[in-house]
């Protein structure tokens, strides 16, 4: 948002800011506590290669306004802070950065001395990726729900036991959670939903969770890292060597495809003229093409919510005007069995009337149990507040596609985020482990462990058995 400010200073930076300000238009502002050194006369930084892109165009010059604030080159970094904040005088090449003070070699080559279109790039595609990790597991349990899919694979005892690696059990999770609830789940037929892109979710987004994370904590390492002369570094003489980078970007970007693919698949399956995944091999573009893919997903989902509440709402009309027909019908015999009763002695009357009345009340609870729960939707309760969160949004489909590079307290990621959690610590809960060789219950077997000794104690009580408490 245009709105946003986000205050850099010599501190430390991170792939938050970065995104915020290069793909979210934030502006910048500068932590006064850094120190002006004596003006000198303007010269020009000479940097790596530039890109075509302006979102990594901005990136780089957050990064090289982070160097320069290190450095304590205040007057360089306000002049690179207004060229962020008028966004019609980004520079449309970054290859050379025209500076109104001079910088030492030694300053110079701090700036230079690893490639920041490389490290921009890096930054954004793991910023990316890490925010739409929650949205790609939100958005396939939402599509399990309209397959009406089996849930048996994201359960926790195959999964601890089978896949127990840290991604995939985090993504069983998050979908156990978002489906607890829903009427729709495991309530296909045997094989209907039998596709990889569907069962086997947690298999395709735990990995890719995994890479994110790591790629994610290297690149803040390497934004922070270092500037400056290093009496370590000249000792020896090895320069700023890439690779780090390449293995987190390489890791990012196959993360991203997977992400893409699974998308593209489970909307293949429920939509069959749906195209295939754009193939793309920039990790910036990737990242919208992801955000993009798992929008188009929900579109089915939340259009067959819809008609599903509309025959829910045509259902409901049909029997509220049977039940006034019935209760026309009700009025007009209770008129005649009132004639009948004025005729009667008054005790008798106050019999009947009091037996009419309970019955009236025994009929009201029933008719109030069969109702609970009949009249709304019964989706999952994390997809239910899924879809209210981007209704209240307007044009949820533009809310969820500018969700990428969006890892602020108020973004969608973010929502998502702390939705699990509050569904992981209130209403669905994971089933408890047990112990090899030990015997536990579960709820349901609680309830029918309690029936079954119930009845065996009131046989023995009928043949005059005594209980004794131990």
């Amino acid at each position: 948002m245009a709105s946003a400010r986000v205050t850099i200073g010599a501190g430390r930076l991170s792939v938050v800011d970065v995104c915020s300000v290069a793909a979210l238009d934030a502006s910048v502002a500068l932590d006064a506590s850094v120190e002006t050194p004596s003006a000198s006369s303007a010269f020009t930084l000479q940097l790596s290669a530039s890109s075509s892109s302006l979102v990594v165009r901005r990136a780089v010059l957050v990064l090289v306004l982070h160097r320069l604030l290190r450095l304590h080159s205040l007057q360089n970094a306000e002049h690179v802070a207004t060229l962020l904040n008028q966004q019609d005088r980004t520079p449309a090449d970054v290859t050379t950065l025209d500076l109104p003070v001079a910088l030492s070699p030694a300053d110079q080559t701090a700036i230079t001395n690893s490639p920041l279109v490389l490290l921009a790039e890096t930054t954004l595609a793991v910023g990316g990726a890490r925010a739409l990790l929650p949205v790609a597991d939100a958005v396939s349990a939402v599509t399990c729900e309209t397959l009406r899919a089996d849930s048996a694979a994201f359960e926790a005892e195959f999964v601890d036991s089978a896949r127990p690696h840290r991604g995939i059990v985090t993504s069983a999770q998050n979908l156990r959670l978002m489906l607890d609830g829903s009427k729709y789940i495991d309530s296909q037929k045997e094989g209907a939903t039998d596709v990889a892109a569907v069962l086997c979710i947690p298999q395709y987004h735990g990995p890719a969770r995994d890479a994110v994370l790591v790629a994610y904590k290297a690149v803040e390492a390497e934004i922070n890292s270092a500037v400056g002369d290093s009496a370590a570094a000249t000792r020896a003489g090895a320069g700023i060597h890439p690779q780090a980078l390449k293995t987190a970007l390489s890791a990012t970007t196959e993360a991203l495809h997977v992400l893409l693919q699974g998308s593209v698949d489970r909307l293949q399956v429920v939509d069959s003229k749906a195209t295939d995944a754009p193939k793309s091999k920039d990790a910036v573009e990737l990242v919208k093409a992801t955000a993009s893919a798992l929008s188009r997903e929900l579109v089915p989902s939340f259009k067959f919510f819809e008609e599903e509440e509309e025959q829910l709402k045509a259902r409901l009309a049909q029997k509220n005007a049977k039940a006034q027909e019935a209760a026309a019908k009700a009025a007009a015999a209770a008129a005649k069995e009132d004639e009948k009763l004025a005729a009667m002695p008054e005790a008798q009357r106050n019999k009947i009337l009091e037996k009419r009345r309970k019955k009236l009340e025994k009929q009201k609870e029933k008719e109030s149990a069969k109702k609970s729960g009949k009249d709304e939707l019964k989706i999952g309760l994390g997809s239910q507040a899924l879809r209210q969160y981007l209704m209240g949004l307007g044009d949820w489909q533009a809310g969820l596609g500018k969700s990428a590079f969006d890892l602020r307290t108020s973004s969608f990621s973010q929502f998502l985020d702390e939705l699990f959690v509050r569904l992981g610590s209130g209403g669905a809960r994971r089933k408890p482990k047990i112990a090899k060789g030990s015997q536990d219950f579960l709820p349901h077997q609680m309830a029918l462990r309690e029936k079954i000794f119930n009845k065996i104690r009131m046989v023995f009580k009928r043949h005059a058995g005594v209980e004794i408490e131990t």
